[in-house]
């Protein structure tokens, strides 16, 4: 048939914006008739679309915003968070792919009710106190009374950010909580328009917690002795919360309790629980903190006993137990408190049970607690027992017994450890405390005190000198072995011989066998007896034994056989594991049993002579034997050195060599010459020959080595020190020299020429080399301008060495610069130059004094030394006074004159009359003097002592270079001032004191010792007394007593030690010092203000009795860490 069939395909529509679809249909045949095929197999149909894009609304902000405290209720003070709302509306196209313009779109924001944070539906400009945000439209509060509101995006727009929330601030501790927003089209949304993201949370995170609920338990107090007292027990919150807590405080410990409720504690018990003021009957109380308080609602405490009976301290321990669960946001703190119910009764304990101090450590303190402080002086009493002995091994001040004053709460009993320097076990002293009068011992009634052994000791094998076999018989010698220090304890130790190069004998037979050397030997029941074993072991005592053990040594047997030397090593172990402190030393020893049969060959070189200007000269080199011997002694001798060796044996000596070797008197044509000491004889000599010349140049060295050509017997050898000899062939065609063997220059002259002579004139060119030493330091005192190398010219008969000095202005010793010639070259070899120091100063000896020490009857009050070179004598200055002090420049020691300068004769010096006179310096404080009386170099200043109350002077000393100096002294320009001016500071002294202007006015004036040096590291130098002074001598008059307090300023720049420095144990300062201290102050050690003020020192003054008449009182001194 042609008919044919029609499928159709349903296409679904819808509104979505999406691209074309394509349908594919594919024709398959199934048995087809003979005659029929396939044409056209597939057919596609397009689905075009013809939708849209809608537009979609959407809502976003940012999240996790934390809050912040508010200070005020306005809404504008910036201590809120305010978060905007975006609504953003996306592009809507059409199928064409146009854009289609935004429609009005109404929509809807609602507060949804599963958000944990509390909403404000008020329009009020205030905070509120019970809401945790608001929604904010157009910047203005918004109240949604059901929780919803609308607004509309205008046609045309694509956002809005009208919408807002305003976040407030609080200070409560508190969960975590959420707002959750939530839009939607409000109605129908607008043809075109689809929800996009709708829902919208942020997280308020609580920054104000956890708040902290804590027990805090009352002060630890005294029982005291009758009645009763009350002491409460606190529990609180760091911050309020909002919901109430409830507990249980519960009452635990070693007190005994009472829950009778009765208005008397019972006898026997220690204390009762209080709720509210009032005894408890149970264990435990309940109480609560209210929501939004910090406090608890009732009081909870315990109303303690007093006794006066002896007994411990004891405690009531107070549990927190919770009713429920802590309220979000509360963290625990402590939920437990202790209170200590303290015996007033004294109970004397051992602060420590035990303690330990090495033998060197010096005084130890064992401490002694008192709770409570005793109201009157004690005496307690304590037993010593222990290993170690009182005075042998430590001392004690009262042994036994410890005075404890009134209001102590410690007290020691001090122990001072006896140092040696033996091995010894540690020992223990141990002290018992013993129940008397006016104390009862507490549980800590023992201590032990281990003086710990901190000395060692070695043990150490020595052996004797080494010495010659002897001809016959036989010789002993001992090894030495010893400790190092003494020690007590039981060692055991065993000696070995090695048979090292020497032959031992183990038969023990008499005399010692042809073949062996020596035998071993080793005390038996104190005596030496030869051994059968190379090693015997030993035992050292211990207590009753000496520094040094039994002696071990060996018995050498002499003969006449010529042989090497040999030698014989001791060892020294330890048999066991050694006692604590004691290790090995030196643990081998060797012993040399030294040849006396040997001979020995050696070689001496002919003395150095000229070279000769022509021809040659024959010199020999001798071979020495030390005796004669029966034996041919073949031998070598090789030649070397800086000579030129001819070997051709050609005669003339060729003009390129300087000599020839000889063999029988004729030359050699080998560097080595072969030849022998005959039997019975001792020297053979083996020869050069030197060839003469007219040449300039070094001196030059032939050098002559011995050696044997054969085998020699033994014990024959060459001397280790004479195996060479060197002979020096002299250049004599010129010589160098120095002109002069000594200069000297001034350090500031800049440079120094030293001449040498060249004899005779140079005939060619050439250099040579000199060197330098002496007290002078280059590139400090000087440089060599030509670096030690100078250059000489042919037909010059003179050259000179330039030194450049080095202006250092630094007072100094004058130096030395040796310039010294090589012997190859010169006659004269060293030339001494001397630096004269050019710097000058002034210096006195010492840097303050008080005035009340000068003698107006000496000149040595103050030395002051002018520093000038000794070389120049006649050398000038002028010396120059200024400061606060008044020079008596004129010698009348008027009132207002504090010094005078007086000569070495003893004269004082006047300005104004006779040479001294110079009318240029009218001003009282300066005093200069004119050269021509300044040439010695000590000077004395004499303080006057006058008794005005006045500041501290000073006395400034400079000094200057006369201008016009005496001849041969350099000029006043080359001279250096290094230390100038110096200063000294007249102190103004006790005796200077204020005067009352009342009759019996009694007026105190503090002192403290002068400046000081602190001096070297490690050291500890004490100080004068800080003292006061009276303006006069208490008496009957004043009738009364009085304490006087000196007190240390503690914010000085210098650091003290904490604590005071007993008088008593001087050697003890430096162990008070740590490393930042500078000084401490030395008091007695039960001064008051010890414990309380240990910068103070007080003392109590008796007026008015007899002894009381003094002026002037010690107070205290420093010590001062170097």
């Amino acid at each position: 048939s042609d008919a044919f069939n029609d499928i159709q395909f349903g296409i679904v529509g819808d509104s979505a914006f999406e691209p074309d679809e394509t349908l594919i249909a594919t024709l398959k045949l199934i048995n087809p008739p003979i005659g029929v095929q396939l044409g056209k197999d597939t057919a596609t149909i397009t689905i075009e679309n013809d939708d849209s894009q809608k537009a979609v609304l959407s809502a976003s902000f940012s999240i996790n915003r934390k809050e912040n405290r508010y200070d005020h209720n306005e809404l504008d003070n910036g201590k809120n968070h305010k978060v905007p709302i975006l609504l953003d509306v996306s592009q809507a196209v059409d199928k064409d792919g146009k854009r289609v313009p935004f429609p009005e779109i109404p929509v809807r924001l609602c507060v949804s009710n599963s958000g944990t944070a509390k909403y404000d539906k008020s329009q009020s400009p205030y905070k509120p106190t019970d809401a945790d945000y608001r929604v904010m439209l157009d910047g203005n509060p918004l109240g949604i009374g059901t929780q919803c509101t609308d607004i509309v995006i205008p046609a045309g727009q694509n956002f809005s950010n009208r919408y807002g929330l305003f976040i407030f601030g609080d200070d409560w501790a508190e969960a975590d909580e959420t707002i959750i927003t939530e839009i939607s089209c409000a109605g129908q949304c607008p043809d075109g328009v689809e929800l996009g993201s709708r829902r919208l949370t942020v997280n308020i995170i609580d920054n104000d917690g956890p708040a902290t609920l804590s027990l805090n338990g009352p002060a630890d107090a005294n029982e005291g002795n009758t009645g009763s007292t009350d002491r409460l027990f606190k529990v609180a919150l760091s911050s309020p919360v909002t919901a109430a807590i409830t507990y249980d405080l519960c009452f635990s410990g070693n007190s005994t309790i009472d829950l009778s409720g009765a208005s008397t504690i019972a006898d026997g018990a220690d204390y009762q629980p209080l709720s509210d003021g009032a005894p408890a009957t149970s264990r435990c109380v309940r109480s609560n903190i209210p929501a939004t308080t910090t406090s608890a609602a009732k009081s909870i405490g315990i109303r303690v006993r007093g006794d006066t009976t002896v007994e411990r301290n004891e405690t009531v321990t107070v549990s927190l137990n919770l009713v429920g669960q802590l309220p979000p946001g509360v963290a625990r703190g402590a939920f437990s408190a202790t209170h200590r119910i303290v015996n007033d009764e004294t109970v004397v304990s051992f602060s420590a049970s035990s303690s330990s101090l090495d033998e060197d450590d010096g005084a130890a303190a064992v401490t002694v607690g008192l709770s409570p402080a005793p109201t009157e002086d004690i005496m307690l009493h304590y037993a010593i027992s222990g290993t170690a002995g009182e005075d042998e091994d430590f001392t004690l001040e009262n042994s036994g017994t410890l005075t404890v004053r009134a209001g102590a709460s410690e007290a020691f009993i001090e122990v001072v450890p006896v140092a040696d320097s033996a091995v010894e076990a540690d020992e223990t002293v141990i002290f018992e405390l013993k129940d008397s009068n006016g104390y009862v011992s507490g549980s800590a009634k023992r201590h032990v005190l281990t003086i710990a052994n901190d000395d060692s000791a070695t043990l150490s094998i020595s052996a004797p000198d080494d010495a010659g076999e002897g001809n016959a018989g036989t010789t002993d010698r001992l090894f030495t072995i010893s400790f190092s220090e003494l020690v007590k304890k039981t060692v055991h130790y065993r000696v070995c011989f090695s048979s090292g190069t020497a032959v031992i004998d183990l038969t023990q037979a008499d005399p010692i066998p042809v073949g062996a050397d020596y035998q071993p030997l080793f005390t038996s029941d104190g005596a030496l007896v030869p051994g059968t074993s190379r090693c015997l072991g030993g035992t050292h005592a211990g207590e009753n034994a000496q520094v040094v053990v039994a002696p071990v040594g060996i018995r050498v047997k002499g003969d006449v056989g010529v042989e090497v030397d040999e030698t014989v090593t001791a060892t020294v172990s330890f048999v066991g594991a050694p006692p604590a402190g004691v290790s090995l030393g030196t643990d081998s020893a060797t012993h040399t049993i030294v040849d006396d049969d040997r001979v020995i060959a050696s070689i001496v070189a002919p003395p150095d002579n000229d070279e000769g200007n022509s021809g040659s000269t024959d010199r020999f080199f001798t071979v020495t034997l030390s005796k004669p011997t029966s034996n041919h002694v073949p031998l070598s001798v090789c030649f070397s050195g800086t000579a030129a060796i001819d070997l051709t044996q050609a005669a003339p000596i060729p003009a390129a060599a300087d000599y020839q070797p000889l063999e029988n008197g004729a030359a050699a044509g080998t560097r080595c010459v072969d030849g022998s000491v005959a039997a019975n004889s001792v020297s053979q000599s083996v020869g050069i020959r030197v060839r003469g010349d007219a040449d300039i140049e070094r001196h030059e060295t032939v050098v002559a080595t011995l050696a044997f050509t054969e085998t020699v017997p033994a014990g024959f050898a060459i001397d280790a020190h004479a195996t060479t000899a060197a002979h020096r062939i002299l250049d004599d065609d010129v010589a160098v020299s120095f002109a002069a063997s000594s200069s000297q220059v001034l350090e500031g002259d800049r440079v120094h020429n030293v001449t040498l002579n060249i004899v005779p004139a140079a005939p060619a060119d050439f250099t040579f080399d000199y060197t330098v030493d002496g007290t002078a330091v280059a590139g400090t005192d000087f440089t060599l301008a030509d670096s030690g190398t100078i250059s000489v010219k042919k037909g010059a008969t003179e050259v000179t060495a330039a030194i450049m000095l080095i202006d250092n202005q630094k007072f100094e010793s004058s130096k030395t610069l040796v310039l010294r010639l090589p012997d190859d070259v010169a006659t004269a070899q060293v030339h001494e130059v001397k630096i004269i120091n050019n710097d000058i100063g002034v210096t006195v000896d010492s840097m303050s004094r008080l005035e009340s020490g000068s003698d107006s009857t000496s000149a040595t009050d103050v030395t002051l030394t002018v520093r000038t070179p000794p070389e120049y004598p006649k050398f000038e200055y002028r010396l120059c006074f200024t400061g606060t002090a008044t020079l008596d420049y004129d010698g009348s020691l008027n009132k207002d004159d504090d010094y005078q300068l007086v000569a070495s004769n003893g004269v004082v010096v006047n300005r104004l009359t006779g040479t001294y006179s110079d009318a240029r310096y009218p001003d009282p404080h300066l005093g200069c003097y004119p050269q021509n009386i300044s040439r010695q170099n000590s000077w004395n200043l004499r303080v006057v002592d006058d008794d005005f109350l006045e500041p501290d002077e000073t006395i400034i000393a400079a000094v200057t270079a006369a201008p016009n100096q005496p001849g041969g002294v350099p000029p006043a320009n080359e001279w250096s001032i290094v230390s100038s001016p110096a200063t000294h500071t007249i102190l103004n002294d006790s005796g200077d004191l204020e005067q009352p202007n009342t009759p019996g006015e009694l007026i105190l004036t503090l002192q403290v010792p002068s400046s000081r040096y602190e001096g070297g590291d490690g050291e500890v130098t004490e100080t004068a007394n800080i003292k006061f002074s009276f303006s006069r001598s208490a008496n009957e008059r004043d009738q009364r007593n009085f304490y006087a307090r000196v007190c240390v300023d503690e914010t000085s720049n210098a650091t003290r030690v904490k604590e005071k420095l007993d008088s008593y144990f001087p050697n003890t300062y430096l162990t008070k010092f740590s490393a930042g201290d500078d000084y401490g102050l030395i008091g007695e050690i039960d001064w008051p203000d010890q414990r309380l003020s240990p910068n103070c020192f007080t003392r109590l003054y008796f007026i008015g009795r007899p002894g009381s008449e003094f002026k002037q009182v010690s107070v205290a001194q420093i010590a001062i860490k170097g």
